[in-house]
């Protein structure tokens, strides 16, 4: 099972992928294009603030980055994957931060299923109060509408509701459950 999760920031993502993880019987693990780049970024600045995120330092971050060498993000998601294969036997993933087509690219020749994850601009700005600035729509989301998704997730009830939503997807892409 290779899932990746594809929306705008606070949207939900992250514990879609806690619910997808809590669910499957298999050993799935989350990862994400932003790990590295976050723990770059406070490796070179280590007296930048970590609370509330510093969401438009890792913006300009990564993008000067990926100026210099495109794939960059990618190279390092596929070096941890290739890692945990390898010396941790772990073969399903859920990557919880696709946003730029080249990522999606990579997703889809690795054989990830692409899920969307919606969320209105409100509950996305009232989920980001004391945690981060809000934007609506970041310079590495624009390309968000592009990329094709096989499942789509709502993400604007309760959270009952959501992990409900991901259970049910997890069963229509025939995803063998924990019993519970």
């Amino acid at each position: 099972m290779r899932i990746a999760l594809v929306g705008k920031a606070r949207t939900g993502k992250d514990t879609i992928a806690y619910f997808i993880n809590k669910h499957v019987k298999v050993h799935s693990m989350s990862v994400a294009y932003g790990d590295k780049l976050k723990s770059n970024l406070f490796d070179t600045f280590p007296n930048l603030p970590v609370d509330p995120k510093p969401r438009e330092e890792m913006v300009k971050y990564g993008q000067f980055m990926r100026e210099i060498q495109h794939d960059i993000w990618i190279e390092k998601l596929q070096d941890t994957v290739l890692f945990l294969q390898g010396n941790n036997d772990i073969h399903d993933f859920v990557i919880t931060d696709l946003r730029q087509f080249n990522e999606y690219l990579w997703a889809k020749q690795w054989g990830f299923t692409m899920v969307g994850v919606e969320s209105t601009v409100e509950l996305r700005e009232e989920r980001a109060k004391g945690d981060s600035v809000f934007y609506d729509t970041s310079e590495t989301e624009s390309d968000i509408h592009l990329i094709p998704i096989e499942y789509l997730i709502t993400n604007n009830g309760s959270i009952r509701e959501l992990e409900w939503q991901v259970v049910n997807m997890l069963k229509k892409m025939g995803v063998e459950l924990n019993e519970r």
